[in-house]
């Protein structure tokens, strides 16, 4: 638990040189995170990615993940794939273009039943945590079926650890996420073999974390990014301020008495800059399967 951005970026920061100096565990190696969303550079990946990249971090291809994932130890960093929409869905009738364009896009939503999922082909063998930010609904193939993780644990590509579901469509774009979990308990257990859950993680199976109030976790920042809550403050312009950090747009009151917010020991602004330089938004077109630490992109400290 963090009091604030801040401090969960310098918590995340001080994991990352531990990774850099230390690297991990012969058996996650290489990790994969998988980014999903309608939009890569939307809202909701972007900050997913924002504190993906205060690790040390490179981003990969889709297509290079077969020969990353045949690359032995050890790695200094961890690995990050954004999902475009041609990486998650084709035509049925195979002729679906290898980079889509916006008409593209555009015929999929407007046509969704000429399509089929491919995701567990593409990405699915070579994941280990999936970031899962993309909007679904029924008309649309899903990202990731029951049957379709069943099938890659029968096989051997049980890579897949860890589901952050930020959409938090239960049964949705991805299936056997069956249930939203809470603050004081995150995560909940499942098993693609038996098609079973439980409220204790192990080791065996995917850990799911559904929490469907996560703004609340970080409520100033959360609501520095609304300018809609003005409309339901207007009475209360001290803890206005307190809470946003601002009271344009929200007229005073003579009946409310200004209260002065308690203090409290503020947390460290940044972390020590390690000497990788900072990562750039997009990740780059070719290939970049070096394992050497020099190579590491690193967000040096909390933005």
């Amino acid at each position: 638990m963090y009091r604030d951005l801040i401090s969960a970026k310098y918590g995340i920061s001080s994991m990352g040189r531990d990774i850099s100096t230390g690297g991990l565990p012969p058996t996650l190696e290489p990790l994969v995170f998988a980014f999903t969303g309608t939009n890569p550079d939307g809202n909701v990946c972007t900050g997913a990615r924002e504190i993906f990249e205060l690790l040390p971090h490179k981003y990969v291809a889709v297509e290079d993940l077969p020969e990353l994932k045949m690359q032995k130890g050890p790695h200094s960093c961890v690995y990050g794939v954004l999902v475009k929409q041609q990486d998650m869905t084709t035509k049925i009738d195979g002729t679906s273009p290898n980079e889509w364009t916006h008409e593209d896009a555009e015929y999929y939503r407007a046509h969704p039943e000429l399509y089929k999922p491919i995701f567990h082909e593409t990405v699915g063998p070579y994941l280990n945590v999936l970031i899962n930010g993309m909007y679904w609904d029924q008309r649309y193939p899903r990202l990731l079926t029951k049957h379709q993780i069943h099938d890659l644990y029968s096989r051997g590509h049980d890579n897949l650890l860890a589901l952050a579901d930020i959409s938090c469509d239960i049964g949705g774009s991805v299936e056997f996420m069956s249930k939203s979990t809470s603050v004081e308990s995150p995560y909940y257990h499942y098993d693609p073999l038996t098609d079973t859950v439980s409220d204790t993680v192990m080791k065996e199976g995917v850990a799911i974390s559904a929490v469907d109030i996560l703004p609340s976790e970080l409520p100033r920042e959360s609501s520095q990014v609304s300018p809609a809550l003005h409309l339901f403050t207007p009475m209360h312009p001290p803890l206005f301020t307190h809470v946003c950090g601002s009271t344009s747009a929200t007229p005073s009151s003579p009946t409310c008495r200004p209260s002065s917010a308690p203090t409290r020991p503020s947390p460290p602004t940044s972390s020590p800059a390690p000497p990788w330089p900072s990562p750039a938004r997009s990740p780059p077109t070719s290939s970049i399967l070096t394992s050497s630490r020099r190579t590491c992109s690193w967000a040096s400290s909390p933005r």
